[in-house]
């Protein structure tokens, strides 16, 4: 089961969820919560394990259980607006502000601020995790910088000045062999290994929104832009693939899964949000992709009209096991809680064993002074 979040303008986070249609190829829909917690524009959100996080313009991360519908908080420790909300896996949660500081969660009821990371001198639009979970990436147009992280000790460990190019949005290929940096009108693509810059490309529309398919035999990229258009580029070619009209106003956000139900390897749906309310999930495979007709629309699944402007979207798949996703949640908080009881024994242990140590030395300063005597 899949469902959608969506955050707007008029700072409401929408919830819908996603069904087969009746006829077995087409997807229905259905209100599944509305949420009005937050006092400014949604202008974020993601999913990860059984949670999902919107970031407004009012400083606060709402965070939601996905299988139960509640809000279960809301997360505060920016200065600046929520520019981006990323999950690096089930358990945390990344944010960057326009404060210039990025910051890191846990992920659950309990929302436990864990490390803040310093460095940019402005504004951070976008961050990026590696599969790997230990490198990260971030981008800020205002000082120029793509910072590369070690998300295991929390430092800095490259600077790129890229002060020109003014970067905007930063992402991982999904294998993180590649990554991409945009600014407003262009990309550049590089190559983790060799740190070469393989594609530099330039885009006659304003750059809205930018994800990597999903597909790690042919990396490609897909784009959002201000006419409304859907772009999909082979990173290695250096060709647009496909280019067709998705919405009437800006394509302002675009999400891209391998959908659990369909039994298609190389098919994926890209769900598309835009200024003029409607939601669109479009039907991508290989056949798509490659067929030689450029301008072709991509088969559209469903269309929604929200009736707001929308900023954000993210959309949530429920596990296929969802007992597993519970016993993997409990065992993870049952394994915290003995390993702080253990910390805590060998605490306790090493003081005792410190105060008998201290015990046996007076002792023995006691017996040579009464043996010299």
């Amino acid at each position: 089961m899949l469902k959608i979040v969506v955050g707007c303008y008029e700072q409401i986070v929408l919830g819908y969820t996603i069904k087969p249609g009746s006829d077995g190829e087409s997807l229905e829909s259905s209100p599944y919560f509305t949420d009005h917690s937050q006092k400014g524009c949604i202008k974020c959100a993601s999913a990860g394990g059984r949670y999902v996080a919107t970031g407004s313009t009012d400083e606060t991360i709402c965070l939601y259980d996905m299988q139960k519908g509640t809000e279960l908080g809301t997360l505060q420790g920016h200065s600046g607006a929520i520019t981006q909300l990323l999950f690096p896996d089930d358990t945390h949660l990344m944010s960057c502000s326009e404060d210039g500081s990025i910051c890191i969660w846990e992920a659950g009821p309990e929302g436990t601020l864990l490390k803040t990371l310093h460095g940019h001198k402005g504004a951070v639009t976008a961050i990026a995790a590696h599969p790997s979970g230990k490198l990260g990436m971030s981008v800020s147009p205002k000082d120029g910088s793509l910072r590369t992280w070690n998300l295991m000790t929390g430092r800095s460990v490259f600077i790129k000045n890229m002060k020109k190019f003014e970067p905007e949005f930063i992402r991982w290929s999904y294998d993180g062999k590649y990554y991409v940096v945009a600014s407003l009108h262009e990309i550049q693509v590089f190559e983790l290994e060799s740190a070469k810059c393989i594609l530099e490309s330039t885009i006659d529309e304003q750059i809205l929104a930018l994800e990597f398919l999903p597909v790690e035999t042919h990396h490609m990229l897909a784009i959002g832009d201000g006419s409304g258009n859907i772009q999909i580029i082979n990173i290695h070619s250096e060709k647009c693939r496909k280019k067709f009209k998705a919405h009437e106003s800006r394509v302002k956000c675009i999400n891209i899964i391998k959908p659990q139900t369909q039994q298609k390897p190389d098919e994926m749906w890209l769900t598309s949000g835009s200024s003029d309310g409607n939601l669109k999930i479009w039907r991508l495979n290989n056949e798509y992709i490659n067929s030689s007709n450029k301008t072709e629309e991509a088969d559209c699944l469903l269309s929604i009209q929200t009736n707001a402007r929308v900023t954000c979207l993210t959309v949530w798949q429920e596990p296929s096991d969802s007992k597993t996703l519970k016993d993997a949640n409990e065992n993870n908080t049952k394994n915290r809680k003995t390993t702080e009881g253990k910390n805590k024994d060998k605490i306790i242990a090493q003081r005792r064993k410190r105060k008998q140590n201290q015990r046996l030395n007076q002792k023995k300063k006691l017996q040579k002074l009464l043996g010299d005597e």
